[in-house]
């Protein structure tokens, strides 16, 4: 038999068959899918990751410190800091806390609120979407001006949020007013931030500090180019707690190891995913194997008569054959579809629940490519046997068959 009246002999068995053709396809269906949705997930959320962790970024260290009297450091342990490892170019404290808020007619409890002094922004490589940042006079003069995240902002107004409509309108924090001068497109460093930025001294003046007045509750450090931030980090940890007298844990973590850590979680969940899709695969295949059987069974008249009429073993091997992996490559296109709108449904769900920017699904084409491979070889293995089965008939008493 030619190829094309073999590919046309198949599709005729298959379409006879509908039914039982797309219920013998969703185990590979769901392993497919399984498989496609995880790869597009993660992909997409290391590329965002990767993005907003930049290489100026990949500089940035953030440091808390926890003491038995105290929690967090002074300015002179700041300025003590950036004497002892000079490698950092910035060392910018911030205070952290929450207040009642009322955004139009609307009142928001325990909104975020962040103090910085204007080289914070530098620190964490923010950037802007609308407006301004802080600057140097905002802070001396303690100005009732602040800066809202982009989650913040989506928070308040939901995702369709106008960054630039924002800029300009009031809200109000621990009962005062404050200016909206800015919408940040990217916290940088901060990234996934929901508050309000403001002057810190207006923070301290305005909303209250949570753990003192000298007090910093983080310091967002910023590497010189070129040095090393996790020995930068070491230093850094060392200097604080000898200051300290060892009264306390000095915690120091690069920005980075936020990327490698959500790369090892991430990681995890492909591979136990991926076990759980080729037990999927294997069912499935199982499936296919006991459909191609039973088709045999059905078809030994058949496949008696075309013995009858010429057609060699080769022809009803390549038939069958033929049959179980157009089967799994159908189930496999169904899975890739299937999964990669589950995916862009998850990523929307996360993004929405954490607050995030939008996260973008992406299939690399090896993946793609494996997937189609993967499907061709389950068709392959579960589908020889039958295929073997069908052509060991002999043509006589496959014709008395029924």
């Amino acid at each position: 038999m030619r190829p094309a009246d073999v590919c046309r002999e198949s599709v005729r068995a298959l379409a006879h068959n509908r039914g039982r053709t797309a219920l013998t396809a969703l185990g590979v269906v769901i392993g497919i899918a399984a498989v496609i949705a995880m790869t597009a997930l993660v992909t997409g959320v290391r590329s965002a990751m990767a993005e907003r962790l930049g290489l100026s970024q990949a500089r940035a260290a953030s440091i808390t410190y926890a003491g038995a009297d105290a929690l967090g450091l002074t300015e002179a342990d700041v300025a003590a800091l950036k004497a002892a490892v000079p490698g950092f170019e910035i060392l910018s404290g911030s205070v952290s806390t929450t207040a009642s808020a009322t955004w139009g007619t609307e009142a928001v409890k325990d909104m975020g609120v962040l103090g910085v002094s204007p080289d914070w922004f530098e620190a964490a490589s923010a950037r802007l979407a609308a407006g301004r940042l802080l600057d140097a006079a905002d802070g001396e003069s303690a100005s009732r001006v602040a800066v809202l995240t982009d989650g913040m902002l989506r928070q308040l107004e939901g995702e369709s949020a106008d960054p630039a409509a924002a800029v300009g309108r009031r809200v109000t924090i621990a009962g005062t007013p404050f200016e909206v001068v800015g919408v940040l497109a990217d916290a940088g460093a901060a990234s996934g931030l929901s508050s309000a930025i403001m002057p810190l001294r207006t923070l301290r003046q305005r909303v209250g500090s949570p753990d003192g007045a000298d007090l910093y509750t983080s310091v967002l450090a910023f590497a010189r180019e070129g040095e090393d931030v996790d020995g930068l980090a070491r230093e850094a940890a060392s200097a604080i707690e000898a200051r300290k007298g060892g009264s306390g844990r000095a915690s120091v973590w690069p920005m980075k190891a936020a990327m490698e850590q959500s790369d090892a979680v991430m990681g995890s969940f492909q591979l136990l995913l991926t076990c759980v899709a080729g037990v999927s695969l294997l069912v499935g295949g199982i499936g296919i194997m006991n459909m191609m059987l039973t088709s045999v069974t059905e078809r030994t008249r058949e496949i008696g008569l075309r013995r009858a009429l010429g057609a060699t073993r080769g022809d009803v091997v390549a038939q069958f054959l033929f049959e179980a992996v157009l089967v799994c490559l159908l189930g496999g296109a169904a899975g890739m579809a299937a999964g990669y709108a589950a995916a862009w449904g998850f990523a929307g769900m996360a993004a929405q629940m954490a607050g995030s920017g939008a996260i973008t699904p992406q299939v690399p084409t090896a993946v793609a490519s494996g997937t189609v491979a993967v499907s061709a070889a389950v068709g392959v293995v579960f589908g020889l046997y039958p295929a073997w089965r069908a052509a060991r008939l002999s043509p006589v008493e496959a014709l008395r068959h029924g």
